[in-house]
């Protein structure tokens, strides 16, 4: 399928800031040092016409580990461990030779001290586990793991070059980035995008950020802080007079940092709305009024979905006017009636999760209700009845019940996992309520609280391949103006991929292919091209990772559909053995003679039908001096002629 050129596309891509992965680069890099066990490697495109041999080995045990593999990359997500360095290189055999790169060595760090070294998996179904790695945010050691179904450790935040002394990250980005916030000065701090080295891609302007920090679906950042008011003091019995009301302010900001949308709960809620538990606080002239803990941004409704802890309510804002569409809670802190219909109850809640149905998924703490049992609560909104509806709770044990803090998060199998907060407990849950995994993590036998958690397939969600056919390091050949290219997606987020073509005066080609996850799908470009130089680049992304740019610079050469072309011949010279690469215009009866160099034939290599496209064959001098020779290909239509050097 030809492409057509999508404008829109360049536009996106120039307004981000766009890290390039050049094709020549090798990841790991030489003397890399990773705090994760799960990697990407990567090397440069030799031909189209190759098979490679992955090798790693370790350098302090001499063991070695090797994959044959047909594209250039390749995913390991076993072998390496903590605390070692490897060599990896990798050698590749072809038509036109076998040779290997040269090595690269990395290392990976040993684990910090401040990593859980007690984590117990304390059941697991294997058959109904849903497959991948938790990331894990830890209040205790005020940092982010990740770790395997057993509790084995895969990758861990280095708090040791990061100035604020904490990280919490909130989840894995289709870019394989992370997103998250520091609590510096706690319990609040700067927003951010790291990526799996630790590198900051993103910080807010300023800090005070607290509970969470998110990234968008319009690849905006979400965030909240607290928002205070001194005004006059509505508890019963006060202390003071006045006091200051401390609410939050929702903020998102676009790539560069700038707001560009707040909300305020002291503008658009009423004070009396306030739960007397929170009068009394450690600051006798501060109400932590809302304490907000959870925000969220749903495109397909345009609006924004808020969680206010210490009022107990769940409010959905209209984006573009702000307005309030509706609001939901506990009836004693809601002081103005609302006129719906709800078949459940909840207080004290986190974590709010939009779910592919429509639904939402949150925790109730029940922290000031009767019972005090936390669960996961599932619900449905109808807007024409104004009627809110449960439908799926799961209860946690009563010696679960967790007062601040906990989640739920739904899977692709439509397993739930369950974080309980204080109790230092993952749990992971059927759909008809049956306890499939329960993982619990301590640290020198301290039970540790969990602020955030999220399981995903792998480290890597939108990691790509470009293999490019017809390619022999650096020249890319197009037939009749057309480029053929193969797209392999090595992760889990099937995405559509944007393909455009520069030469020195701009783009000259756009096209774009969707490829499924863990697959691949073969894109064909136009270019009309009449660049004197030939030199292009050319550069792939994916729409849902538009940061996460692949760029290859290729010298173009353009065969002609309307005769026979001879790519390559390799070696040449040669002894004893020549490949021979050519270009067949249509099915056809061929000829391959060869002659020597006083034009007498000496050999019929070949006669009979060969279909169109490219073919190769071998030709061995066994019987003939060194020397020069001749090869010619012909049928009644096309013909063409190479030359050959013999050397014994």
């Amino acid at each position: 399928m030809i492409f057509k050129l999508y404008k829109i596309v360049t536009v996106i891509i120039i307004s981000v800031g766009v890290r390039f992965a050049f094709a020549n680069d090798f990841s790991p890099a030489q003397n890399d040092t990773l705090n994760y066990i799960h990697v990407i490697f990567r090397w440069p495109q030799i031909n189209s016409d190759i098979s490679y041999t992955l090798n790693v080995s370790n350098t302090i045990d001499s063991s070695e580990w090797n994959i044959n593999t047909s594209i250039n990359a390749f995913v390991l997500e076993e072998y390496l461990d903590w605390g070692n360095t490897y060599e990896w290189y990798v050698c590749y055999e072809s038509i036109y030779g076998n040779d290997c790169f040269e090595s690269q060595y990395f290392t990976i760090n040993h684990l910090p001290n401040y990593y859980p070294n007690q984590n117990q998996l304390k059941l697991i179904d294997e058959s109904k586990y849903s497959s991948g790695l938790n990331i894990i945010a830890l209040n205790e050691i005020f940092s982010t793991i990740v770790v395997d179904r057993y509790g084995e450790p895969v990758w861990f935040f280095d708090l040791e070059n990061f100035e604020d002394g904490s990280f919490y990250a909130f989840g894995l980005l289709p870019n394989g980035n992370i997103i998250g916030n520091s609590e510096i000065p706690s319990p609040s701090g700067y927003g951010y995008e790291i990526d799996l080295d630790g590198q900051i891609l993103f910080q807010s302007i300023v800090n005070g950020h607290h509970h969470e920090f998110i990234k968008s679906s319009k690849n905006t950042y979400w965030g909240m802080r607290n928002d205070a008011v001194y005004e006059i003091n509505h508890c019963e019995n006060p202390v003071n007079e006045y006091v200051f009301w401390e609410g939050d302010k929702f903020l998102e900001y676009d790539s560069s940092g700038s707001i560009i949308w707040e909300w305020s709960t002291l503008d658009h809620l009423d004070h009396t709305d306030y739960n007397p538990m929170f009068c009394n606080g450690v600051n006798p002239i501060v109400v932590d009024w809302t304490h907000a803990n959870s925000v969220l941004f749903d495109q397909n409704t345009n609006s924004v979905y808020i969680s206010l802890r210490n009022i107990s309510r769940i409010i959905n804002i209209d984006y573009d006017t702000q307005e309030i569409n509706w609001q939901i809670g506990q009836a004693e802190l809601m002081n103005d009636s609302i006129n719906v219909s709800m078949d459940f109850d909840f207080s004290g809640q986190h974590s709010l999760r939009l779910l592919e149905n429509g639904h939402i998924l949150f925790f109730d703490n029940h922290s000031y209700l009767e019972p005090r049992n936390s669960k996961c609560i599932e619900f449905s909104f109808d807007s024409l009845s104004n009627e809110f509806r449960s439908e799926w709770e799961y209860l946690l044990p009563e010696n679960l019940f967790s007062h601040v803090r906990g989640e739920c998060e739904r899977m692709e199998n439509g397993n739930t996992m369950i974080s309980t907060g204080y109790e230092g407990q993952l749990l992971e849950v059927s759909a008809d309520k049956e306890l499939v995994w329960n993982l619990e993590l301590k640290h020198d036998d301290v039970l540790l609280n969990i602020i955030r958690n999220e399981r995903i397939p792998s480290l890597y969600p939108l990691e790509f391949n470009v293999f490019f056919k017809n390619y022999i390091n650096p020249i890319l050949r197009s037939i009749n103006n057309n480029i053929e290219l193969t797209v392999s997606n090595l992760g889990w987020i099937s995405d559509e991929f944007f393909i455009e073509v520069y030469n020195r005066n701009g783009i000259v080609a756009l096209g774009s292919i969707f490829v499924e996850k863990n697959s691949s799908n073969i894109v064909e470009i136009n270019i009309d091209h009449h660049d004197v130089d030939k030199n292009y680049s050319i550069l792939v992304y994916p729409s849902l990772a538009i940061e996460n740019v692949k760029r290859y610079n290729i010298k173009l050469e353009n065969i002609q559909k309307d005769r026979i072309t001879i790519y390559s011949i390799f070696p040449n010279p040669f002894n004893n053995e020549v490949n021979i690469q050519y270009f067949l215009p249509i099915r056809s009866f061929l000829k391959i003679n060869i002659y020597n160099l006083i034009g007498q034939r000496i050999e019929t290599y070949y006669e009979g039908f060969k279909p169109s496209g490219t073919n190769m064959f071998k030709w061995k001098n066994n019987y003939h001096p060194s020397g020069i020779y001749f090869i010619n290909l012909f049928t009644d239509e096309f013909s063409n002629s190479g030359k050959l050097i013999y050397i014994k």
